[in-house]
């Protein structure tokens, strides 16, 4: 099984994220308030940068086809980073992928 951002109970486990902007930031990755530690707050992310070099980390909200016009309508996995947001919304094919083993799968909606 693959390491995920994990809240610390067991290797795989998935970390809660929610897309937004702090302070007028662009792109970056910070934890919230105290009481909230095992949430993680996104603005952009940086596809070229890695982040951890033992988790991954899964994405939405941009369209791959932004991220890379190789990718337009499939998940593009690169850098740590497995972005899922195919733009379906324009009219590509809906993505999803199976965290335990990356397989990948699409549909037509």
């Amino acid at each position: 099984m693959l390491d995920f951002i994990s809240a610390g109970s067991g290797p795989g486990d998935c970390q809660q994220a929610s897309a937004g902007c702090r302070g007028g930031q662009k792109s970056g990755l910070w934890k919230m308030e105290p009481e909230y530690e095992t949430c993680f707050l996104w603005a952009v992310p940086e596809y070229e940068k890695i982040y951890f070099e033992d988790r991954y980390i899964v994405t939405g909200h941009t369209p791959t086809g932004y991220i890379n016009e190789n990718h337009i309508g499939r998940i593009c996995r690169k850098n740590r980073h497995i972005a899922i947001d195919c733009g379906a919304v324009f009219g590509a094919p809906l993505g999803c992928v199976c965290l335990d083993t990356l397989e990948e799968f699409y549909t037509d909606i």
